[in-house]
Parts: structure tokens; C-alpha cells; sequence
């Protein structure tokens, strides 16, 4: 595993990326079960898990002057967009939203929870396509 940092357009740290090298040897039987498991945590949430999510975000944060029925719009697009993550990044993002105090104060744009989530699904996803690339028969004159 290497981590590397992510630097922004503003040329501040950005975050962490997460890369696996995996070593040849590892048994594609042994990959195929460590990739189930890895799957079940990469699995989306359901609507009605993440809409309780939302609206606690939405409780506790301020949002623009809108009517009822427009702010009921925005959560239903809000739900299903992050319904496309699994319910503990879903979580992660919306509390670390809310903990981000005064910053934080506004319901968040889908860009601004978007790139949360992508940040706490990358090492999945890194790990999945390494596991996926050894129960898939690593090709012998890789490395």
C-alpha cells in the first residue's frame, strides 16, 4: 500500500490517495473471499437510510429562503445522489459536514458532500481493483 498526497488547484493538501501493489503469490481463492468482503462495504445504502441522514444534515445546518416544496425537491435529489454510497460514508460525510462549525453552518452543495464521500471511498474502491486483479489471474509478467 502507498499513500500519496493530493494537492488542490489552490496548491493546499487536498487529502490522501491510497494505491495497493499487490505482490504476486497471493491464492485467487483467498482474493475472491477478501473481495466479497470488500464489496459488502462498497455496497449503496437505501433511500430511506440515507434520507434520515439528510435530515438531520438539513436540521442542523441553514438553507436558503426556499418554499416547501422546493426544499423537499432539493433533499429528495440530495438522497439520491448520496444513495449511490454506501451508509457509513453517507454518515461520515454528513456528520463531518455538521462538525465543521462555523464553515459548516449552510446545507452543503452536492459537489461540496460529493467529494467527501469520493475521499472516503477511494481506498475501497483501490482495494477492491487490486483483490479483483488477483481473483481475476494476475498476468504473470506484471510487476
Amino acid at each position: 500500500m502507498m499513500t500519496t498526497s493530493q494537492v488542490g488547484t489552490d496548491g493546499q493538501f487536498d487529502g490522501a490517495k491510497v494505491r495497493f501493489s499487490m505482490k504476486p503469490g497471493m491464492e485467487r481463492g483467498a482474493a475472491r473471499r477478501d473481495l466479497g468482503i470488500v464489496e459488502t462495504t462498497c455496497r449503496p445504502a437505501s433511500r430511506a437510510d440515507v434520507s434520515r441522514h439528510v435530515a438531520v444534515l438539513a436540521a442542523r445546518t441553514k438553507s436558503a429562503n426556499q418554499g416547501h416544496a422546493e426544499a423537499r425537491f432539493a433533499a429528495e435529489v440530495m438522497v439520491g445522489d448520496l444513495a449511490a454510497y454506501p451508509i457509513d460514508v453517507v454518515e461520515y460525510a454528513c456528520s463531518y459536514w455538521v462538525a465543521g462549525g462555523a464553515d459548516s453552518k449552510w446545507f452543503p452543495s452536492w459537489p461540496e458532500l460529493r467529494d467527501i464521500c469520493e475521499r472516503r471511498m477511494q481506498p475501497r474502491r483501490a482495494l477492491r481493483k487490486a483483490l479483483q486483479w488477483v481473483a481475476d489471474g494476475e498476468p504473470l509478467n506484471a510487476m
